[in-house]
């Protein structure tokens, strides 16, 4: 688990995005509404997922697991 201050601006986002959302999301469609590279996204959700706090219920899909800003 990461705690708070390991995590970056992006990440923050991408949390956020995937908070505002009830359903799964490709990184694509977080990408567009975090307005940031898709690419970049992708590495970041890796990060998340290895951690815990982002789960990859299929392929290619993410949802919030744990949002490690919250106590």
């Amino acid at each position: 688990m990461l705690d708070p201050d390991q995590l970056n601006d992006a990440d923050g986002t991408i949390l956020d995005v995937l908070a505002n959302d009830s359903g799964r999301l490709r990184p694509t469609h977080i990408a567009e509404d975090a307005s940031l590279d898709r690419s970049y996204v992708s590495q970041r959700l890796k990060r998340l997922v290895e951690h815990g706090h982002v789960a990859k219920p299929r392929s290619g899909l993410y949802k919030l697991a744990d949002d490690p800003r919250e106590e």
